[in-house]
Formats: structure tokens, C-alpha cells, sequence
């Protein structure tokens, strides 16, 4: 079967969701490596919903776990782990 050109995917892809709220049965993969946005600077997605957060770039490769009562951040080069240390706010200031 022959593969569907990057103009006919946006297009299915902004037909079916535009303004609507659908759920996704696969991986939204990039065709390339590190060279596609989520969003941009004046439209930004209002919250990300994930399990754990992998990040990597040329400068560090990291991964964010939710553990019971802290932020766990792990290394994935050394894989040395560290404990995200929290302060509870005791006042907020108003703006």
C-alpha cells in the first residue's frame, strides 16, 4: 500500500481533529528526529497529561517519575537518581 504524502496527513489529521476532542489509537511519531514542535509560541497547548517525562537533547538525556510522595529525576546517561526536594507554599502573594 502506498504511503499518504505529509500534505494528505495533515489534512486527515486536521479534518477529524479541529476543534474537537478525539481520542488517539496510536503513536503520534515525527517523520524526523528533533526537528518538529508541539504547539508554538502563540498557540500553546494548555496542559500535557503523561506518565513519566523523557527528555533529551544534545546538552542531557533525563527522564521525571511520579513516585508516591516525591519527583524522582534519573539520569539516563549515568544513570544517577535524584529526589526533587518540594516546599510547601505557605503564602501565596497576590499579583
Amino acid at each position: 500500500m502506498a504511503r499518504k504524502s505529509e500534505a494528505q496527513e495533515r489534512i486527515r489529521f486536521e479534518k477529524y481533529f479541529k476543534n474537537q476532542s478525539e481520542n488517539v489509537e496510536s503513536s503520534l511519531i515525527p517523520s524526523t528526529d528533533n526537528t518538529l514542535d508541539l504547539g508554538s509560541a502563540g498557540n500553546r497547548w494548555a496542559n500535557v497529561y503523561t506518565g513519566d517525562l523523557h527528555l533529551q537533547n544534545e546538552r542531557g538525556n533525563w527522564t521525571i517519575l511520579e513516585e508516591a510522595d516525591y519527583l524522582c529525576v534519573i539520569n539516563n546517561n549515568t544513570g544517577q537518581k535524584f529526589k526533587m526536594v518540594l516546599e510547601p507554599i505557605t503564602q501565596i502573594k497576590e499579583k
